[in-house]
């Protein structure tokens, strides 16, 4: 596990009560909908394989691509942040998952699909890079513990919901409309997380030796 040595500006105050939890709550929702989305193409392989003319085996990119984005994406985003507000960034791979389900709603050709599901990799792996850490910036230190596991049942959620929702969508109506629907959930996750976040400023970015020292630690 990696713990980031990044000091917050000594003005910043944490905020409590039911506006914390706001906060909690509308990060565990974009954490469904990117989870949602990540295993989303589990159950549109064999839809997305007759539609656009490519074999199950190549369509199952559309799962694996993220997966190595993300583990890529991941480290990056949590060493080279430097001092960007955490609220900032949260909103811009929010986006970044927009653009990515529009991207696959209107493809004509997989790869375009596969570049789509790509960035959604990065946005992904950057989400949870910074996502993972965010509940101890969010409320009381006595609170730490639950908020967290609040952010990570959006694992759970998303897993259940996102190979079902995928298949039963694309059985009515098509695959692109499960990506569609997906995208309106996504545009929903930013709005409620650029409402509900405070700013999360740090005054002092990871040095280049620190860096160097941390990598190995997310391959552990």
């Amino acid at each position: 596990m990696l713990l980031v040595g990044i000091s917050y500006t000594p003005e910043e105050t944490r905020r409590d009560g039911w506006r914390a939890w706001l906060s909690v709550a509308a990060v565990s929702f974009s954490g469904t909908v990117f989870c949602t989305t990540e295993f989303l193409p589990v159950g549109l392989i064999r839809y997305v394989s007759a539609d656009l003319g490519v074999s199950e085996g190549t369509t199952g990119l559309m799962v694996t691509a993220p997966g190595l984005m993300a583990a890529i994406a991941g480290p990056v985003v949590a060493l080279f942040s430097g001092k960007t507000d955490r609220r900032a960034i949260m909103l811009l791979l929010s986006l970044l998952l927009i653009c990515a389900n529009v991207m696959a709603a209107f493809a004509t050709r997989f790869e375009i699909v596969v570049i789509a599901r790509m960035l959604f990799g990065i946005g992904l792996g950057g989400f949870w890079a910074i996502g993972t850490g965010i509940a101890s910036r969010l409320v009381s230190p006595a609170a730490v513990g639950k908020a967290t596991s609040i952010i990570f049942t959006s694992i759970s959620i998303g897993l259940l919901i996102g190979g079902p929702a995928g298949t039963f969508v694309s059985e009515i109506v098509g695959w692109r409309y499960a990506f569609g629907l997906t995208a309106i959930v996504s545009v929903l996750s930013f709005f409620t997380l650029m409402f509900s976040l405070p700013s999360l400023k740090v005054n002092r970015s990871v040095s280049v030796n620190a860096r160097s020292a941390w990598w190995p630690c997310f391959w552990w």
